[in-house]
């Protein structure tokens, strides 16, 4: 049994991924920011939806929106269709360190 698979939601969370691995989706649409009501309000960032996991988006934080900018370009419409590589990565986060985080690939 997995802790992760013991609460369904709607994100993907970083402890699902592995780590240092990257896991290739490809991207199905972008719903923009403030159109995701939540217990305490909108989300201000846009979801990606994936084709492979089409009932659990990526909130997209800016580093990972820049890292996807590098890749196809400012226009997020264009994105769809582009495949993308996901990993969990360790971070510093909110005051502590090696934090999982879900980060954009950008080796081969």
């Amino acid at each position: 049994m997995k802790y992760s698979e013991q609460y369904d939601g709607n994100f993907i969370e970083a402890i699902t991924l592995p780590r240092d691995k990257p896991v290739e989706l490809t991207i199905k649409s972008i719903e923009p920011a403030n159109t995701r009501k939540v217990l305490k309000g909108l989300i201000d960032k846009p979801i990606v939806f994936f084709e492979e996991s089409p009932k659990k988006g990526l909130v997209l934080n800016k580093t990972n929106g820049r890292m996807i900018c590098k890749l196809y370009g400012n226009n997020m419409d264009s994105w769809v269709g582009k495949k993308v590589k996901i990993f969990q990565a360790r971070v510093s986060a909110y005051g502590e360190t090696d934090v999982p985080a879900v980060r954009i690939w950008m080796g081969k």
